[in-house]
């Protein structure tokens, strides 16, 4: 259901970026797709390049590469209306059921990103992912994250439904729920990882890095002239997603 529009006006960006499978299937690019994406990725968008320098990304200050680009995907810029009609639409449809939106660093972000979730929000309930560096209740303007509704913020940002502040949050623990129990799902890698010894753990981290660079996971950084392939970041301890979600 659409809500009626706020009482304060937020500024909307006038451009956003959307990931190239999440713009075929809202209907913004002609394409075909294996596999069609029911999140819709969005970035948000600014003239020149983010103010971090962040070496494996396309994104960074100090990169050569495309600025449409980011994990070797990429994200052209639409109209930011075009962008969120086009999403309520296809959540509607039932195409989208979520969307995620990746930030910059630039001054101007939790504004362009209020008012973009405020405005998306009048025209669907579509749950909202925004991950963003982390960010305090005390510095003014972050309260305005409230109107937006965003449900969940990544990297230790989120903001609160319920309380209608932004917040730091908790870091997720995939293992053990919030009481300390172990989840159903990692009960028997929890009672290997108590079994197992601590140089027998990195023990097995040095032969999957090895089995990283014998088969080539790694990635060069945008910029360097060294051609050094840097491993692809990764932690032995499983993600285990229960086939019920």
């Amino acid at each position: 259901m659409a809500k009626s529009p706020s009482s304060e006006t937020q500024h909307l960006p006038e451009q956003i970026r959307v990931s190239v499978g999440s713009a075929i299937v809202v209907g913004l690019l002609e394409g075909k797709l294996d596999a069609e994406p029911t999140t819709a990725y969005l970035m948000t968008h600014k003239a020149g390049r983010c103010a971090a320098n962040c070496g494996f990304c396309p994104q960074a200050r100090g990169s050569q590469s495309k600025a449409e680009l980011l994990s070797r995907v990429s994200w052209p810029a639409f109209s930011t209306p075009r962008v969120i009609g086009s999403i309520a639409n296809a959540a509607r449809a039932g195409k989208i059921r979520r969307v995620c939106i990746q930030t910059l660093n630039y001054s101007e972000v939790f504004r362009d990103l209020c008012g973009f979730i405020q405005e998306l929000k009048l025209g669907t309930d579509v749950p909202i992912s925004v991950s963003c560096r982390s960010i305090s209740r005390e510095k003014p303007g972050n309260q305005g994250l409230r109107q937006g509704g965003p449900s969940l913020a990544t990297q230790h940002a989120m903001c609160s439904e319920t309380s209608g502040q932004a917040v730091r949050s908790p870091p997720f623990d995939e293992m053990r729920a919030p009481d300390g129990s172990i989840r159903d799902q990692y009960q028997a890698f929890a009672g290997w990882l108590d079994r197992t010894s601590p140089e027998r753990i990195a023990q097995k981290r040095d032969e999957a890095e090895r089995a990283f660079h014998r088969v080539g996971i790694t990635f060069a950084v945008y910029g360097e002239t060294s051609g050094t392939e840097r491993l692809i970041p990764f932690d032995i301890v499983p993600r285990i997603i229960p086939a019920a979600e």
